[in-house]
């Protein structure tokens, strides 16, 4: 059966507003001969510096190469200089791309999630608009979710980065741990509690957490703040609040807290998100709370047949991380860097691709037209597709959420929570101090 694509967005109204616009621009996709969109003259090279993680033992690396090769192929005028900056999670290459602005430049074409650091660029007019390119690029901007489209770029009036695919998760749970615990994965926050306990009583530390990257804890903490009150849920949706020091904030950090301290591993605090990997896919934890990009590795990089003992689950009430993926963009400040930009952009965000990144990466496709019928989804994807019309409370990336200034300093705070050296009031009130400075 196909899978409904009925994805939780908070910007219906903008999204609108795009399909509107989109409607009346009388676009046509360009011609392979000129126009919008085109590597040019046909006697005339030129070259492009991309930034990417996708390198040595990245599980996406694969991807990449086949994407970029093809692509070199195909635009033999358009020269790819690729800076690889490897790391995971964007920690590295976001750190460069930071120190870039400060400078005043950026590369012609990179990728991020950090949407604060985004709208400094902005500010800073280092982001060139791609709206004209899309709306005269009719095939193409068909392609992508306007919702997306309005998401990423606050608003119809501007396109300066473009998200093809959907993040779209909950969290892991090793089944037999489960079975053998005599649970299941709980409805409420008060089951989810008891499920820790009994899984703890059978041996096993009941979560996957980790400080250093602050990714996993993160998630695991916008999911305890988004899920169990509405106000709640509107701080886990707000980019950049100007407080944390709510009462919904700091039950939220009162339970990781707890979890900390009584339900996961003893390397948790000051371990990285490979840590945290490692202890699920060796059985060491029982929930891992990261996105569907982690199938490929349950698939090839676990031990032998530990994937067939993985399923997936919302958080409680119902509650799933559903927004938009990582954006691309181009800091280019020539006509023909532009439109190269623009093609290695799309290249790597059109219809194709995103199947491609369905099938080698586990994302989620913006594109509804696209018939996954005829694609090898894998069965974990697939659930959490079928998901997708039964959700209660969305929540987003915390790296939307957290400004770059919380972002800076989420590790060091999380660690010291975690340890007790600090209490969730104080957690709270030093990650609203950040946000103000």
């Amino acid at each position: 059966m196909k899978p409904k694509w009925r994805w939780l967005t908070a910007t219906s109204a903008l999204a609108s507003m795009l399909t509107a616009a989109a409607c009346g621009s009388g676009g046509t996709a360009p011609s392979a001969s000129g126009g919008a969109g085109t590597d040019g003259a046909a006697d005339e090279k030129v070259s492009i510096k991309v930034f990417t993680e996708f390198v040595g033992a990245h599980p996406f690396s694969p991807y990449w190469d086949k994407r970029l090769q093809e692509f070199r192929d195909a635009h033999p005028n358009i020269d790819v200089q690729v800076e690889e900056i490897a790391g995971a999670g964007n920690m590295n290459m976001d750190g460069k791309l930071k120190v870039l602005i400060s400078s005043g430049e950026l590369p012609d074409v990179f990728y991020t999630n950090d949407k604060d650091m985004i709208r400094i660029a902005k500010e800073a007019n280092l982001l060139h608009d791609m709206k004209p390119l899309l709306d005269a690029d009719a095939e193409f901007k068909n392609a992508l979710d306007p919702a997306d489209l309005a998401d990423w770029n606050d608003g119809a009036d501007h396109v300066y980065g473009i998200s093809s695919h959907k993040d779209f998760y909950g969290y892991f749970y090793n089944k037999e741990m489960f079975e053998k615990a005599a649970i299941a994965p709980a409805k409420t926050w008060d089951e989810f509690f008891t499920n820790l306990e009994k899984l703890k009583a059978i041996g096993v530390a009941p979560l996957a957490l980790e400080t250093k990257t602050a990714f996993i804890s993160s998630n695991v903490l916008l999911g305890l703040l988004g899920t169990q009150s509405d106000a709640g849920n509107r701080l886990a949706l707000t980019p950049s609040p100007e407080s944390y020091e709510t009462p919904e904030f700091v039950r939220a950090a009162a339970d990781l807290q707890t979890m900390f301290r009584q339900y996961t591993t003893k390397d948790a605090i000051g371990g990285d998100y490979s840590v945290a990997q490692n202890n699920f896919f060796n059985e060491k934890a029982a929930i891992f709370s990261t996105g569907t990009w982690d199938i490929t590795l349950i698939n090839s990089a676990a031990p032998e047949g530990f994937s067939a003992k993985v399923g997936v689950a919302a958080f409680p009430n119902n509650g799933i991380f559903s927004f938009p993926a990582y954006a691309w963009f181009t800091g280019s400040k020539d006509e023909a860097k532009v439109k190269a930009s623009y093609e290695f952009i799309k290249h790597f965000n059109n219809t194709e691709d995103q199947g491609v990144r369905l099938e080698m990466l586990d994302f989620m496709p913006a594109d509804k037209n696209i018939d996954v019928t005829k694609l090898d989804v894998d069965p974990l994807l697939q659930t959490y597709m079928d998901m997708a019309d039964d959700v209660q409370y969305r929540m987003m990336s915390p790296w939307r959420v957290y400004q770059s200034s919380v972002s800076a300093i989420i590790a060091q705070e999380l660690a010291a929570l975690g340890s007790g050296a600090i209490t969730p009031e104080e957690f709270a009130k030093r990650l609203t101090q950040a946000a103000n400075k």
